[in-house]
């Protein structure tokens, strides 16, 4: 495990609001030297085969490439309730997590309000 590498789980960066996350979380992994990967996919549950089929790269994130994991919920949970984003988070183990935008059981979670 890179204990200083961060992993994002996030939809598509075109948006105004997610690209302002994603530029934010940038910009602080160079104050603490991390790396930070991202695993672009889209909305979980989603009803479209295409979105459906990118998010199997949230499966990639795991203890072997990454020590920390930040999901940017309120971007992927479109379709999907609590219990589905918690079973994201769960389906991570042991990383440290952060919830962005859907609290979550067993994580640090922001909101914005």
């Amino acid at each position: 495990m890179n204990d200083r590498t961060i992993g994002v789980l996030t939809a598509e960066l075109s948006d105004s609001y997610q690209s302002a996350v994603w530029n934010g979380i940038l910009a602080e992994s160079l104050h603490g030297r991390e790396s930070v990967i991202c695993f672009l996919g889209s909305r979980i549950n989603s009803p479209d085969a295409q979105e459906a089929a990118a998010n199997t790269v949230y499966e990639l994130a795991s203890p072997a490439n990454i020590g920390g994991l930040i999901v940017v919920a309120s971007a992927i949970s479109t379709y999907a309730g609590r219990g589905r984003v918690q079973r994201l988070f769960d389906a991570h183990g042991s990383i440290p997590k952060v919830s962005i935008g859907v609290p979550v059981t067993g994580a640090c979670s922001l909101s914005v309000d």
